[in-house]
């Protein structure tokens, strides 16, 4: 997880919002591991890597990975791209 404390308001809601992610993420790892319909060698050396990125740039990832030190998820192109205007009605 790369975390900016500090830099922009909601960050701990965010963290907080997303930590539940890592234990769905890791029980679903482990379920597919041990489950017996599926043969290794079908799955060969797969890795599902999960990842979410939030506004308030929080980015969290499954199995973890190094990003570069000056990675910023919301500036990312799968976040942009989604990335959504609210306007008050």
């Amino acid at each position: 997880m790369v975390l900016r404390v500090g830099q922009q308001p909601g960050v701990r809601e965010a963290v907080a919002m997303t930590y539940e992610l890592e234990s769905i993420w890791k029980c679903s790892a482990a379920a597919a591991a041990s489950n017996e319909s599926l043969d290794a060698d079908q799955l060969g050396h797969a890795v599902l890597y999960r990842y979410v990125g939030t506004r308030e740039g929080v980015y969290r990832v499954y199995p973890a990975i190094r990003v570069p030190a000056k990675f910023d998820p919301t500036q990312q192109p799968w976040s942009v791209a989604v990335t959504v205007t609210v306007v008050d009605y």
